[in-house]
């Protein structure tokens, strides 16, 4: 079902999720119309290790053929992944809220841009290095950190513990699902979240390029806080 849409792009709502790691959380699909991938994907930093491959041909089609149908509805009592498959930042704050999102987890890897800092106690920031990790937290962000420096050797597990107070998925650790337990959920507060990156497409090289666009932006971000002397502007 088409839970909002606009010119560009459709928020797809696909419930009785028999994903195991999410568990049987509403998930939404944010799809480009023209293109029937996912919106404000060509822009993201892990493009190239994106894993979301599962059920992405079957809703692509559907939504070709005009086969998801609009609905008003209210997700106050429902368990919903926000983003899972485009980043949610495409659309305004307001289109989420006004669906009655109570309980959630979300992501966004444009955490950077200006007009994306009014979702910080909505969405977590999605991260690739350690130095992305500290600028997310000087901007006040919650933090997903998928350690890619860290599998790659360029950042020590050592240096992480010492720099971070960060726990690691409890669906690694105890198997428990998204579901159950909503760690993501930035309303919660508490520690950040890391993950030992993963996926099909997680070789060498796509990770060398992911973190390379990650310190560009990186850079981009922090000489635009020195530039306006700390206040975020531009990135």
């Amino acid at each position: 079902m088409i839970l909002y849409q606009n010119e560009n792009h459709a928020l797809i709502g696909v419930f009785n999720s028999n994903n195991r790691k999410t568990g049987a959380m509403v998930q939404t699909w944010i799809m480009n119309k023209d293109s029937l991938e996912g919106g404000g994907c060509t822009d993201c930093t892990s493009l190239e290790l994106c894993y979301v491959f599962q059920g992405k041909k079957s809703i692509q089609k559907k939504l070709a053929r005009g086969g998801y149908i609009d609905v008003d509805i209210n997700l106050s009592k429902k368990r919903v992944r926000v983003g899972s498959y485009g980043d949610p930042t495409v659309f305004p704050l307001s289109v989420w809220q006004d669906l009655g999102i109570k309980k959630h987890t979300g992501y966004t890897h444009f955490w950077r841009l200006p007009h994306v800092q009014e979702y910080k106690k909505f969405l977590m920031a999605s991260v690739e290095t350690l130095e992305s990790y500290h600028l997310a937290k000087q901007l006040g962000w919650k933090v997903f950190y998928n350690m890619l420096d860290v599998h790659l050797g360029l950042v020590s597990i050592e240096q992480v513990k010492q720099e971070t107070n960060i726990l690691e998925c409890p669906n690694t650790t105890h198997e428990i699902s998204c579901y159950d337990c909503l760690l993501c959920d930035p309303k919660k507060g508490g520690k950040d979240i890391f993950i030992n990156p993963h996926g099909g497409r997680l070789s060498k090289k796509n990770a060398l390029s992911t973190i390379q666009k990650s310190n560009d932006q990186d850079q981009a971000l922090i000489q635009a806080l020195l530039l306006n002397q700390g206040e975020f502007i531009h990135a």
